[in-house]
């Protein structure tokens, strides 16, 4: 299952429902946060350009690592622009590090969009078992659109 929205026009078929939608920025639960967003997963089958655009003031404010799936489609191209405008760097694992994405060179669909250089060890958690990030895995680079030490 997936979102249907007229600017997708593939993989359309089949029964269809309405659910009701809510922007990351509007949600309440990221409003009163006490802690910084450190990272967002997501995999909404080709929606993913609208969860980001729907959390814009979040990425903006707090940075957060973000890891999506990106099919090779229009949607894609979008996430990569919009993520750039912000800030971000695109990059994917290669191994055991994060290294930029080169569309040339690789063929991925799995995305890391990060501001900061981060250590794997405790991120490969997230990842894999859908774990909230440690703070102490987070390492900031000098940024200065972003206040917040998360080092402290």
């Amino acid at each position: 299952s997936h979102a249907v929205h007229e600017s997708i026009t593939e993989n359309n078929e089949g029964v269809r429902f309405t659910v009701p939608l809510k922007k990351l920025d509007d949600m309440p639960e990221f409003k009163s946060m006490k802690q910084p967003l450190g990272a967002i997963k997501i995999d909404v089958e080709n929606f993913e350009y609208f969860v980001l655009k729907g959390g814009e003031q979040l990425l903006r404010t707090y940075k957060p690592v973000v890891y999506a799936e990106l099919w090779d489609t229009e949607n894609r191209n979008n996430c990569f622009e919009m993520m750039k405008d912000i800030g971000y760097k695109i990059k994917i694992l290669d191994t055991d590090k994060l290294i930029d994405f080169d569309a040339a060179n690789h063929s991925k669909q799995n995305f890391f969009f990060v501001c900061w250089v981060i250590t794997l060890t405790k991120f490969f958690h997230f990842v894999k078992l859908g774990r909230v990030v440690e703070r102490d895995t987070i390492v900031r680079k000098k940024n200065t659109n972003h206040k917040q030490d998360y080092n402290q």
